[in-house]
């Protein structure tokens, strides 16, 4: 309780810096969460890109593989190597050439079917020579032979590496089952800097490094020259808890320096294909974007401190002036007159402001002085019965709404005020356009309306256009409208519904005044209707017994009021007046 009492004491430049805080901290926080599950996002997209990619270009790469060892099977059982390996005596010189060079044939075939092939081989052991795709070479060390052996039962990938070369060895017969010197070997050497030019093209940035790396033969390639992270990355691929995945994703920390790792194990080479870059190139543009965020509330702060204390001069001086002018108005002071010097709502306030306190003393020297003691007419009387308790009533409205900073409708009161002042305080013939007379009441009633609030709900129809331009007597309708007030609905605590709405027919205009008070008991009605019938004899006069005198003294006996009970339970009041056709 102290603090919401310490809120009311601060002052209003206080009130909308907390204000705006505490309308924009919501949006805050909301703006920074929607940032930061954009930045998941954005980071999953990344990310989920980066992964396709290495499955896409692993899947390329097997396929390739697959492919040269499909064709190195074929070839190992192609009956062209198998004569040649066998070489049976009877064959000529000139036939073993021939072979010799079908076999090359096959070779350069095999060597011309991907750019991953640098050379295609064939050792021959009965012609100890080994054959490539172009030429007739010498025979193959033994302890190469016993190395590719060694590999080719020890292997679990198809890929072997040895000498610093990827190879794809086939050898008959094979090592596996069986411990003889080999007949032939047919060998497929990778192309080295093929497989480090095809790399690059699994990555998206600079920084991003692709490389095939082999655990089993502790080998590997990569798409650039720098191999200071290799053995990192084999640790990585070590980890226990990675062993035997599939595939996988991770944050590997070298050099101070945080990394992104992303890796598929492909089944048939027996080899993990690996993506990995700075972790800051993922999430660097997602840090900038926070980084802006911070920099925007900062700057929101101070806007906001600028634009409370811009409101503050534009409309709490203003209005602070305007509300010390009516309390000097309160207090007995007439004299008062206020400027504004910007071309603002307030400007306009303030001449209505003006013009309201010029008409208030027209009414208190002239009116009240002069033409009531002179006693002119009904109208002049009437014109100058203002009655003190709805000016009290506005004023202290006027006020509350100032104190609550209600800008809108401090302006929309004085607004109606002022036009409510202005039309009965201005000099001007007994008669008047029935709008003219129709958009005072309203005025009035909006007044009302303003004051009274949920308690009691008018509502005005539209004055039908034939009628607009009638001339009636000047303030004949609002007396009525007031008397709904002041003595139909006055007990009302809520609930409380007033009407008036207008129709032409018959050549006559009709005006309802009605409203579901319970002040108007059947025998007060009846009363009412005595005084409307004798209004001649002098007798104390009510608002509704001058209206319809002025009325009958204008129009002639037939017309002017009647009253009876409404269909809302309460007091109906019926002005009946001749149209455009009538009179």
């Amino acid at each position: 309780m102290n603090l919401v009492h310490a809120l009311r004491r601060t002052s209003i430049l206080t009130k909308l810096v907390l204000t705006f805080l505490l309308t924009m901290t919501p949006l805050y926080f909301i703006s920074l969460q929607i940032n930061q599950t954009g930045s998941r996002n954005v980071k999953e997209e990344i990310i989920g890109s980066l992964e396709s990619r290495l499955h896409y270009y692993l899947s390329a790469f097997e396929a390739e593989i697959g492919r040269i060892m499909r064709l190195q099977e074929q070839y190992a059982v192609d009956e062209d190597i198998d004569k040649l390996s066998a070489l049976p005596p009877s064959m000529s010189e000139y036939e073993a050439i021939e072979l010799q060079k079908r076999v090359q044939n096959k070779l350069l075939v095999l060597k011309s079917s991907s750019l991953f092939v640098g050379e295609a081989y064939a050792y021959i052991a009965s012609l100890n020579r080994t054959l490539d795709s172009a030429t007739f070479g010498g025979g193959m060390p033994d302890e190469r032979i016993r190395t590719l052996q060694s590999l080719a039962r020890l292997q679990q990938s198809p890929l072997a590496y040895a000498n610093g070369q990827l190879m794809i060895n086939s050898i008959f017969p094979s090592p596996v089952y069986s411990e003889d010197p080999p007949a032939y070997i047919l060998q497929t050497v990778l192309s080295r800097r093929e497989i480090m030019d095809f790399l690059p093209q699994a990555t998206n940035h600079k920084d991003e490094v692709a490389l095939l790396i082999n655990l089993g033969q502790d080998w590997s390639i990569r798409g650039g020259e720098d191999r200071t992270m290799d053995g990192r990355i084999a640790a990585f691929l070590k980890d226990p808890a990675r062993i035997g995945a599939p595939i996988g994703r991770g944050v590997l920390e070298a050099d101070g320096r945080s990394y992104w790792v992303s890796y598929e194990r492909s089944a048939l080479l027996d080899t993990y294909f690996v993506i990995y870059l700075p972790e800051k190139e993922i999430t660097g543009q997602l840090h900038k974007y926070r980084d802006w965020i911070w920099i925007v509330s900062f700057v929101s702060f101070f806007v906001i401190l600028a634009f409370s204390y811009w409101i503050y001069r534009v409309i709490h001086s203003p209005l602070r002036n305007l509300v010390r002018a009516f309390r000097r108005v309160e207090h007995g002071a007439m004299d008062v007159h206020i400027r504004h010097r910007n071309y603002t709502e307030f400007d306009y306030l303030y001449g209505q402001f003006n013009s309201m306190v010029s008409k208030l003393n027209t009414l208190i020297e002239e009116v009240y002085e002069s033409q009531i003691r002179s006693q002119r007419s009904e109208l002049k009387q009437l014109q100058s019965q203002i009655n003190p308790h709805f000016l009290y009533n506005t004023y202290f409205m006027v006020r509350r709404l100032a104190e609550e900073y209600d800008y809108d409708n401090v302006a929309r009161l004085a607004q109606h005020l002022g036009d409510y002042f202005l039309y009965i305080t201005r000099n001007a013939d007994d008669l008047v356009r029935l709008e003219t007379e129709w958009a005072h009441t309203v005025s009035y009633i909006e007044i009302q309306s303003m004051r009274f609030g949920e308690r009691i709900r008018t509502s005005v129809g539209e004055l039908p256009e034939s009628c607009r331009s009638l001339l009636v007597p000047k303030l004949f309708l609002q007396p009525l409208v007031e008397n709904a007030y002041n003595h139909g609905l006055k007990d009302k605590l809520a609930g409380g519904i007033a009407a008036l709405f207008a129709l032409e027919e018959d050549g006559l205009v009709r005006i309802r005044i009605e409203d579901n008070g319970d002040d108007y008991d059947e025998a007060r009605i009846e009363r009412v209707r005595r005084l409307l019938v004798y209004s001649d004899i002098e007798v104390e006069r009510t608002g509704l017994i001058n209206v319809h005198r002025r009325l009958q003294l204008t129009f002639g006996k037939a017309y002017g009021i009647r009253i009876s009970r409404g269909g809302m339970g309460g007091l109906a009041v019926d002005i009946t007046i001749p149209g455009q056709g009538e009179g």
